[in-house]
């Protein structure tokens, strides 16, 4: 018998051959599937980081700049009420002075632009006009032309009125025949408008035509209660003059 005839024969007898067969067995078959499970999951979790650096650099792309934007919150417990003295001479008429001071601050409110103070002028003009007049002034700012279009927040237009003058004034009468303390009142204003940029500065001369109704200022002279007074603005137009 050779010598690996005998080592095969030792080997049977004392198990070794046996383990050796094992140990090739594992060697070529159950360590490339331990190993190719091992290599899926380092493949997955390298897949995952992947996507994870890929959405956090998606993240950051563009690179732009952010810019804060201030914005103005009015601090209404600081706001109090005002008494403004209209006249210093008590023998006019307080009707005309009341008038006189409704008519100048429409022009202002209607006729101004400040992109911060837009929303306050809209609900002031709201409240003074009628809806066809309302309707009218918020068709400006839809049109292609509109002062949202043209001024931005780069230009502001300023109102300085010169001159209010009343050109008729009628009763109005309700359908029963009462006369109420009611007027019907046509106004012609004349005021100068200011276009403030950063660059430049400009005037120009306009006049407007206001039609409103206004109810008379009454006072109980035994109660001492007032009659709510009105203010409403039935008709509206505005044209400029020239420049300044």
């Amino acid at each position: 018998m050779s010598d690996s005839n005998k080592d095969v024969t030792q080997g049977v007898e004392s198990g070794e051959y046996y383990r050796d067969a094992m140990r090739w067995y594992g060697t070529m078959y159950h360590s490339p599937i331990s190993e190719r499970a091992i290599l899926i999951i380092i493949t997955c979790l390298a897949g995952i980081a992947t996507i994870m650096a890929l959405i956090g650099l998606f993240m950051l792309l563009p690179l732009t700049e952010n810019k804060a934007m201030i914005v103005r919150i009015p601090e209404s417990l600081s706001k109090v009420a005002r008494v403004e003295q209209m006249t210093e001479n008590p023998s006019q008429d307080p009707n005309l002075i009341v008038m006189n001071w409704f008519v100048g601050n429409y022009i202002n409110v209607r006729e101004e632009y400040d992109i911060d103070k837009q929303q306050m002028f809209f609900r002031r003009v709201f409240a003074l006009s009628s809806p066809v007049v309302y309707n009218n002034y918020v068709a400006v700012y839809k049109r292609s032309d509109s002062p949202t279009v043209r001024y931005e927040r780069h230009t502001k237009r300023l109102v300085d009125i010169t001159d209010i003058s009343i050109q008729n004034s009628e009763v109005m009468k309700e359908a029963s025949g009462n006369t109420p303390e009611m007027l019907q009142v046509k106004a012609q204003v004349k005021f100068v408008a200011t276009e403030e940029s950063p660059t430049e500065s400009r005037n120009s001369l306009w006049l407007a035509d206001i039609t409103f109704r206004f109810s008379k200022i009454h006072v109980d002279q035994v109660t001492g209660a007032i009659t709510p007074m009105e203010f409403k603005v039935t008709g509206y137009e505005s044209k400029q003059l020239g420049l300044e």
